[in-house]
């Protein structure tokens, strides 16, 4: 199928050529765009030994996922342009499905994944209940989760949307929603379980980025959107 996918990627050194390497082999046709977000480690190195089989986007200073696919999405050139993080969550499978959910309704311009009854600690699971309710209050978005990292597109709608984002870190997801309503887009939704593979890593969604996130909240409530 025609598309391209995005993959930002930051310090993935441990398992980026596996990951690569899949991709490569199982959408042959796809256009891939690494986009390396100021590693640190080898994993540029890495991703240019693939250079011939992928669009590779690089540059020096860590600038956050939202900058990153960003970067990817002004240089996708396919039908359909999905962005998925570099552990592969929901697995090749999951990338082949939401892929199907867009080629299958003309009249959907987003389809985001959800996921379903996922493994939380705790802390983590009370904390997102809070954060849920923040972005219900200030944004409106109603969505059973927006964070989940596999989101595709309409390329031209992906297009559109990028031209008015600001948010450089994880809130980007709910910027890309928040924008999403404004356009009235149509934005589908497909519950997939996370995969536990190998590729799986701890989170980098830190306390710190916690604390930016629910600052970039704010900023989208009271950033005045030339849409």
């Amino acid at each position: 199928m025609d598309f391209s996918l995005i993959l930002p990627i930051y310090n993935e050194e441990k398992n980026i050529g596996s990951i690569v390497s899949l991709l490569i082999e199982k959408f042959p046709q796809a256009e891939i765009i690494l986009v390396n977000d100021g590693s640190t480690d080898k994993t540029a190195d890495i991703l240019n030994s693939y250079s011939n089989h992928t669009r590779i986007i690089s540059y020096p200073k860590n600038m956050g996922k939202g900058y990153a696919i960003k970067m990817g999405i002004q240089e996708a050139n396919k039908k359909y342009v999905l962005f998925c993080d570099a552990d592969l969550p929901f697995g090749i499978d999951g990338i082949t499905r939401l892929l199907e959910k867009l080629n299958a309704d003309s009249n959907l311009d987003i389809a985001i994944v959800e996921k379903n009854q996922p493994k939380e600690k705790l802390i983590y699971h009370l904390s997102k209940i809070i954060v849920k309710k923040l972005i219900a209050l200030f944004t409106g978005l109603k969505f059973k989760d927006t964070q989940a990292g596999l989101k595709g597109f309409k390329k031209e709608i992906a297009q559109n949307i990028f031209t008015h984002t600001f948010i450089k870190r994880f809130a980007i997801d709910i910027e890309i929603l928040y924008l999403a309503e404004k356009l009235h887009y149509n934005v589908g939704t497909l519950g997939l379980r996370v995969e536990d593979n190998h590729y799986t890593r701890p989170s980098k969604f830190t306390t710190k980025e916690g604390f930016y996130l629910l600052k970039d909240i704010f900023k989208i409530y009271f950033h005045h959107y030339n849409v």
